[in-house]
């Protein structure tokens, strides 16, 4: 869930849009490879600010799911660390990017 970044929130991260060899990037509804226009949002240009809560993310055994963006710390380029920013041991991985808890939105997405 992207929001404008004219409106900001604590805990809330942005990022300059830059796609190499492109001038622009599609924002999609759902987070897949589908290129179609019925996952198409809107294109967002290269240099355009973008700001979200939920990060989607894939673990290195292959499961995918939601982050929130304060529990992942950047390494370099696209690489993200999982460090829970309540301290806990562990860092919920949801199915859906809302705060809705319970078995139908936590665990992973596929």
């Amino acid at each position: 869930r992207l929001r404008p970044p004219t409106a900001p929130r604590a805990m809330v991260k942005t990022w300059v849009v830059k796609t190499k060899g492109r001038k622009a990037t599609l924002l999609r509804r759902e987070p897949d490879q589908d290129h179609t226009a019925a996952n198409a949002m809107r294109i967002v240009k290269n240099g355009e600010t973008v700001a979200g809560d939920f990060m989607y993310v894939r673990r290195a055994s292959r499961e995918v799911g939601f982050i929130k963006v304060r529990h992942l710390e950047q390494q370099c380029g696209n690489s993200f660390l999982v460090r829970n920013d309540d301290n806990s041991t562990t860092t919920l991985i949801r199915k859906q990017p809302t705060e809705v808890l319970g078995e139908a939105n936590t665990g992973y997405a596929a």
